[in-house]
C-alpha cells in the first residue's frame, strides 16, 4: 500500500514538472534577455517566483518500480540494485551475468 502511494506521488511530481517546464524555460529566457528594461525583467522575475519549488526538477527522485526504494536505482531499468541482482541470479533477465557480486 505504501509503495503505491509513494510511486503515485512521484508520478504526480513528474507530471507537474512536465506541465510547468515550458513556462519555466520561457521565463528564464526573458530573465537572461538584457534588452528588456529592468522593470519588465522584474515583472517576469515575480511571475517566475510564483512557480512552486515543489514542481522543480530538483525534487524528482529515481525510484525502484518494484519496491519504491529511492536509493541505488539503475536509471536504465528503473530497478534497485538489490532487486536487479536477484532477478539476474534467478535468470529473469537474459543476457546479464553476475560475476562475484558485480555486473
Amino acid at each position: 500500500m505504501a509503495k503505491s502511494i509513494i510511486l503515485g506521488k512521484e508520478f504526480n511530481k513528474r507530471r507537474q514538472y512536465v506541465k510547468h517546464f515550458l513556462n519555466r524555460q520561457v521565463h528564464k529566457s526573458f530573465l537572461k534577455n538584457t534588452k528588456l528594461s529592468i522593470s519588465e525583467r522584474q515583472v517576469v522575475y515575480n511571475k517566475f517566483n510564483k512557480f512552486s519549488y515543489k514542481y522543480s526538477i530538483v525534487r524528482l527522485k529515481n525510484r525502484c518500480i518494484l519496491t519504491g526504494h529511492p536509493r541505488a536505482t539503475y536509471r536504465e531499468v528503473s530497478v534497485s540494485r538489490y532487486k536487479f541482482n536477484t532477478m539476474v541470479l534467478n535468470g529473469e533477465i537474459p543476457g546479464c551475468l553476475l560475476v562475484h557480486g558485480k555486473i
